[in-house]
């Protein structure tokens, strides 16, 4: 009888951690801070000058990640917000809110594909920026 008390606690021991192992999951911070400082002068007046955000390309942060839901299935979210370096506030002008960039969850499958819901960049989206002069 102690033998298999043994038996099944090892099995259930076993059991336990190969579901604990199999499920992967991360979470990323990521985002790009960009400002910069114009100096200028024009004639007669004193030098100016200032702290810009967003010179080369739009500030901003956020948080993604996947939890692997087994069978080649994951949970998906990406929640992203621009933010202005110049004065920490959140978005690209004073009413864009938080979360404006991306905010979504979904769930990818390695043979069905991807759904996701929420605020997306779509591919008119991405047509219209790559072509507006």
């Amino acid at each position: 009888m102690k033998t298999n008390f043994t038996r099944l606690a090892l099995a259930a021991c076993l059991a336990a951690s190969s579901g604990i192992a199999a499920a992967q999951s991360s979470v990323q911070l990521y985002g790009i801070m960009d400002a910069g400082v114009y100096s200028k002068q024009l004639a007669g007046e004193n030098r100016l000058q200032t702290l810009s955000s967003g010179v080369m390309s739009t500030s901003r942060w956020g948080f993604r990640g996947t939890e692997d839901l087994g069978g080649g299935l994951k949970a998906i979210f990406d929640v992203s917000s621009f933010v202005r370096a110049d004065t920490g506030e959140s978005g690209r002008f004073p009413n864009d809110g938080m979360y404006s960039r991306y905010a979504f969850v979904g769930l990818q499958s390695t043979t069905l594909g991807r759904v996701r819901l929420g605020r997306v960049t779509t591919p008119g989206f991405l047509l219209g920026i790559t072509t507006s002069p």
